[in-house]
């Protein structure tokens, strides 16, 4: 069976701040375009997002103005929300050399570009820079007072979700906790900030065993989602799949197939059916089909991810070559229960890739994005 956590942490991270709307003042084409971006991203239009803001990027007459230090931000976010790594990577990084160039910006500006820079690069497998990015953006807020607001817990929260990706969860508990608190006491026990925080922490729980503690915690940020009507964000879809996992452990298993089919239509509208976490919410299916031994069920749903995640990171990506791998050994292992046509594309899938190599197991967890408006 395949070793993917496909469930992943909820993380958020702000692509913009208030303060820094007077930062990036200028010319009206360029910010009426960045605000439509702004906008039609918001909406979940992502295409039009990207469309605007690439307008406001031709637009910008100063091409070193802290405008368009936000318009790149913000390209590189909407980029980095369709799963297209090196773009996104490319825009951010240049984002974040116009705001230090002019040593101007706002903390929560320098802080918000670096915490998405650190987010691509979580994302994209460059795991070397993502710590020390997280790390600096945190002392930029502790320097300036700001280490009781939310952006200073959604990089607590950021952090503690890459140390748990990189199986360290003695240095991610008490970075969840610190988060979990300063969101209670920032927003209180019925927002949505908060659910957020306690579908991390219960799927922290669960990753240790705690299964009791994660399932109440779990429950309890669904009723959040569904009493504000949020049950369509992908924060809430993240509560599903951990929900499902501890529904298989309590041997639970249609409850947790009709979790993970809900997670995936909620990916599916709220992403798009071409977005990395939802090749991550057809591969929880197709895990839970091969370990009920329903092969020919898990195949397709196995088929369906490699080609996703084919689109959206490349053939290159470590979490795409895996699951290549992965699927041939699949198809390999349980040929006589699928179609010729099947196998034959598997060595087809096989030619391409190579055979597998030697590589530290990567977690396949995708990380969630919002922006502040």
């Amino acid at each position: 069976m395949l070793r993917f956590k496909a469930v992943g942490f909820a993380v958020l991270t702000f692509a913009l701040c208030v303060s820094e709307a007077a930062f990036a003042q200028g010319g009206a084409g360029a910010e009426e375009f960045a605000e439509m971006g702004r906008a039609a991203y918001l909406t979940g239009d992502l295409s039009g997002a990207e469309a605007y803001l690439r307008a406001a990027q031709a637009a910008e007459a100063d091409p070193s103005s802290p405008r368009m230090s936000r318009i790149l931000n913000d390209l590189g976010v909407t980029l980095k929300h369709q799963g297209r790594y090196r773009e996104a990577a490319l825009a951010l990084e240049q984002a974040l050399i116009l705001v230090e160039a002019k040593g101007e910006a706002p903390p929560d500006a320098l802080a918000a570009r670096l915490i998405n820079l650190a987010e691509v690069n979580a994302a994209a497998g460059r795991e070397a820079e993502v710590a020390p990015l997280y790390g600096r953006a945190l002392r930029i807020l502790e320097q300036a007072g700001r280490a009781d607001g939310e952006l200073y817990a959604g990089t607590l929260n950021n952090l503690a979700a890459f140390h748990m990706d990189q199986g360290r969860p003695a240095a991610a508990a008490p970075l969840f906790l610190e988060a979990l608190n300063l969101r209670r006491g920032l927003f209180g026990e019925s927002s949505p900030e908060y659910a957020d925080a306690l579908v991390n922490l219960a799927e922290m729980e669960r990753q240790a065993q705690r299964l009791q503690e994660a399932t109440e915690h779990v429950e309890a940020a669904l009723r959040v989602y569904r009493s504000l009507a949020l049950e369509g964000r992908p924060n809430a879809a993240s509560a599903m799949n951990t929900l499902a996992h501890l529904r298989l452990a309590a041997g639970e298993p249609q409850q947790a197939e009709a979790l993970f089919r809900k997670a995936l239509q909620t990916n599916e509208a709220a992403l798009g059916p071409y977005h990395p976490q939802t090749g991550y919410a057809q591969l929880n299916l197709a895990a839970l089909y091969e370990t009920r031994r329903q092969y020919a069920a898990a195949q397709p749903h196995y088929d369906l991810a490699l080609e996703i995640l084919r689109s959206s990171l490349g053939d290159s990506h470590p979490q795409t070559r895996r699951l290549a791998w992965n699927y041939g050994a699949f198809v390999t292992r349980y040929a006589r229960f699928l179609p010729n046509a099947v196998r034959e594309k598997a060595i087809l899938i096989a030619e391409t890739f190579g055979p597998p190599q030697a590589e530290r197991v990567l977690p396949a967890s995708e990380r969630l994005i919002e922006i502040a408006p």
